[in-house]
């Protein structure tokens, strides 16, 4: 993992999403008898630009390993967030702010933004690519 300042946690069960730092107090949680509960910890990165994002990609949360669904996470010009994802479903990420506008495959999508930064997407999958569809956030243009 990466050594951050801050993480974005996603609790699976809950489906909260939480920020932390290396000094949060740990997570307290119960269990039930043949339950359980996956953490996804996301490192945030601040992206540098005229807006001043606060960004971590948590995945697609319909997976068991939403994490191990993003592939790819390139940042453009302080501005742009281009991801790579395998698989179908919605996908989580943090942004402390909202984007201007979201694009699925080049193409204008709708997404759903609130909650203290959550961000939502739905993603089809793609079977011309076989395996990721890319994702690209605008948050200046």
């Amino acid at each position: 993992m990466a050594n951050a300042a801050e993480y974005a946690v996603y609790r699976c069960q809950s489906e909260n999403l939480l920020m932390m730092t290396p000094q949060s107090q740990p997570i307290q949680f119960t269990l039930q008898p043949s339950s359980f509960e996956l953490f996804t910890f996301a490192p945030v990165t601040m992206i540098v630009g005229d807006v001043g994002v606060r960004f971590a990609p948590t995945g697609l949360v319909n997976m068991m390993n939403c994490g191990g669904s993003i592939v790819d996470v390139e940042f453009r010009d302080g501005s742009e967030v281009k991801m790579k994802v395998k698989g179908a479903g919605r996908l989580l990420v943090f942004s402390s702010v909202r984007p201007q506008r979201c694009l699925v495959d080049g193409f204008d999508d709708k997404f759903e933004w609130g909650n203290g930064g959550k961000l939502m997407v739905d993603v089809s999958w793609k079977m011309s690519l076989m395996w990721c569809f890319v994702t690209r956030l605008l948050y200046c243009r």
